[in-house]
């Protein structure tokens, strides 16, 4: 077993706001942080697990998030990998 980093980029469609807010805090209760820098995208570290386990835990996550919020239609994308993301910014 190893430490993932997790890399998770959303579209939760036409939720509202209040959908939106109670998705996020169902994440955020799992264990995920918003990268404020860059919307509807959020990280986590997952330890101890190997890529399987790490994609069943990361799709139980949001199943329970979309439960709790109400929003029964999202997409995701998600990467591991054994190093945290890099945030790249413009200059300007």
């Amino acid at each position: 077993p190893k430490v993932l980093e997790a890399l998770l980029s959303l579209d939760l469609g036409d939720a509202t706001a209040s959908q939106q807010q109670a998705f996020f805090a169902s994440l955020s209760e799992n264990g995920w942080e918003g990268l404020d820098e860059v919307r509807n995208t959020w990280t986590a570290v997952l330890e101890d697990m190997d890529r399987e386990e790490a994609i069943g835990e990361t799709d139980d996550d949001l199943a329970e998030a979309g439960r709790q919020s109400g929003i029964g239609r999202y997409r995701a994308a998600v990467q591991f990998s054994p190093e945290a993301p890099w945030l790249l910014e413009s200059d300007d």
